[in-house]
């Protein structure tokens, strides 16, 4: 699988992922556990994308 990602697209996903972040801890800290469950849902989604996009390409 080889990904032609435009920086402009990593650079979403990274604000996207670090903004669930924080709604997911503030979230914590206010034990409103529904919204602090999807922000870390979306939090993982973002991360595993960010790592799809970046990881070295393997040579098959």
């Amino acid at each position: 699988m080889k990904f032609n990602v435009p920086a402009w697209r990593v650079w979403l996903v990274t604000a996207i992922a670090a903004l669930a972040g924080m709604l997911g801890i503030s979230a914590g800290l206010k034990e409103q556990w529904p919204v602090a469950i999807l922000a870390a849902v979306l939090l993982l989604r973002n991360a595993y994308q960010l790592w799809v996009f970046t990881r070295p390409q393997r040579d098959s």
